[in-house]
């Protein structure tokens, strides 16, 4: 039992960042937890650890969480490094809870699973426990109901701010283009070219043009959340092949391997900034339609002007699957088959949403668009084949949106008691390079070009959808009588909104329904569509 790991993990993250509901205060609060713990050892650790004189070695380091390994005769040491963790955690981030857990064993490799099945302990660093309290006199945020510790002033106006707000503030104004977390997500370009990153939605009350940079009286945003696909079992696969490695290599070789795919995931966020979100010709601000929120070691967040946001999505997964295939091929050559597949997919969920509406609950809708597409694209998989990439959007116009997507899609469903006469949807939406049985994107990206330039108008396909809800029948023979009108009108065109149907699985000239689901994509074109004009 002579050797001993430590795990940390910052909770409650999404939380955190986006408490308080600003853009500012989310600017600030991502850059704080980012800082925690990376893998470049460019972080608030680093201090730490030079200060305590520990030196341990890690087979996990990205963010906001580490798993360290040390001797049993170092225990003074790590005992002095804890203590002053813990403290510089809660200076750093108030509010943004942490577990910890702790393993022994005879190698690293046991400690680290040790620490892992240990039950984590009560969680710290709330918000419940923050100092000051609270007294009866005491000036309350209204937002948080915490004690007030400082009031922000700008002309006329002021701001009163808790603790975890001031803290979110102080780091917000450095939060420029050199910054760790925009850095990693923007990338060269962004900083050779001196790229402005917003950190206000609303333009009426930003007075220095940080504001998102909006075209006309549009004020639509998108939040995207992406997270990877089948990285589990490329970890238990790892596992199985350090199996017969030395435990220190293999502590070594865990911790490449994770910085591997944060360097990958980093890769496809900055081709996909490069791409897809380049300022705004005329823009004297240089401001880019976009920034991220959180950059994990297997996920993303961001928020996205709406007219950028899928084509963002887009170009992020499918880099994602070439940088991953490049990345871990060269990890493979230098370390041996060790791993169950060499390509990373991901699937993304994007919601659209005005720039008023509170980003938590965009989040959540983003987040469960994500987790139902990686349940679609799972369906019919044999065991071990890798997870096609995919995206679901959703555009978000109540108050109070449906909590789970399939309640969304329920809603979109005509039904003859159990059995589905069809649905109004065809999401997911299948991208990059692996086999799905879902529709393809590029396919309906066609589907949304034809209706950008038709001639005719949209109003007789929103009117068919109204129908198609209520009746089969009636549906069928409305859109008989479109396809009619639209054969006499648009002529050729015609035999493009055909072909793209086709590409979709619509076979046949009756309503444009999927042979294999009763699924039809012609309204998530609609939607698209109407989701970056709002």
């Amino acid at each position: 039992m002579a050797r001993r790991a430590y795990l940390f993990e910052a909770k409650g993250i999404q939380r955190f960042v986006t408490a308080g509901g600003r853009l500012v205060d989310m600017v600030g609060a991502s850059e704080l937890a980012d800082e925690l713990a990376r893998s470049d050892r460019r972080d608030l650790l680093a201090s730490v650890l030079e200060i305590a004189a520990f030196n341990p070695s890690f087979s996990r380091r990205a963010s906001a969480a580490f798993l360290c390994h040390f001797d049993k005769s170092e225990s003074e040491a790590f005992d002095r490094f804890r203590a002053l963790w813990r403290v510089a955690v809660q200076m750093h981030a108030p509010g943004l809870e942490f577990e910890e857990r702790f393993g022994a064993a005879a190698t690293d490799r046991e400690a680290g699973g040790a620490a892992y099945d240990t039950s984590a302990g009560m969680r710290e660093n709330s918000i419940a426990g923050l100092l000051p309290v609270a007294g009866p006199l005491a000036e309350r945020v209204p937002r948080s109901g915490l004690a007030t510790v400082e009031i922000l002033r700008r002309g006329e106006e002021s701001e009163p701010l808790d603790v975890v707000g001031a803290r979110k503030r102080v780091r917000e104004p450095q939060a420029g283009a050199t910054s760790g977390l925009l850095a990693r997500f923007g990338g060269k370009v962004a900083l050779e070219e001196q790229w402005a990153w917003p950190v206000e939605l609303d333009p009426e009350t930003d007075r220095e043009k940080r504001h998102f940079p909006f075209r006309g009286a549009a004020r639509a945003v998108a939040v995207m959340h992406a997270d990877v696909s089948g990285l589990g079992q490329m970890l238990q696969a790892l596992q199985k092949g350090l199996e017969s490695v030395p435990a220190d290599r293999a502590i070594a070789l865990q911790f490449e391997f994770s910085r591997t795919v944060e360097t990958v995931i980093r890769a496809a966020a900055q081709a996909a900034v490069a791409g897809t979100l380049r300022p705004d010709d005329g823009d004297a601000f240089r401001r880019v339609p976009g920034r991220p929120i959180l950059l994990g070691g297997d996920d993303l967040t961001s928020i996205v002007r709406a007219d950028r946001a899928l084509d963002f999505a887009e170009a992020f997964l499918t880099t994602l699957e070439s940088e991953s295939e490049a990345a871990l091929a060269a990890f493979v050559k230098s370390h041996g088959s060790i791993l169950g597949t060499t390509r990373l997919t991901a699937c993304a969920g994007v919601a659209f949403v005005g720039a008023s509406q509170p980003f938590s609950m965009a989040h959540e809708v983003a987040e469960n668009l994500c987790r139902y597409s990686k349940e679609r694209v799972k369906k019919g998989l044999v065991a071990g084949a890798p997870v096609p990439s995919a995206i679901a959007f959703q555009r978000v116009t109540s108050a109070l949106p449906d909590e789970r997507v399939s309640d969304a899609v329920e809603a979109l469903t005509l039904r003859e008691g159990n059995k589905i006469l069809h649905r109004l949807t065809a999401q997911p939406y299948a991208v990059g390079g692996v086999a799905s049985t879902r529709p393809s994107f590029a396919a309906l990206r066609e589907l949304r070009h034809w209706m950008d330039e038709t001639r005719m108008g949209l109003g007789g396909l929103r009117r068919l959808r109204d129908i198609a809800l209520s009746d089969a029948n009636d549906a069928a023979a409305a859109y008989g009588r479109w396809r009619d009108v639209l054969s006499r009108t648009e002529g050729g065109r015609a035999e493009t909104y055909a072909g793209a149907l086709v590409k979709l699985g619509c076979a046949g000239a009756g309503f444009p329904l999927r042979e294999d689901d009763a699924e039809s994509p012609l309204f998530d074109a609609l939607e698209w569509r109407a989701a970056e004009a709002a």
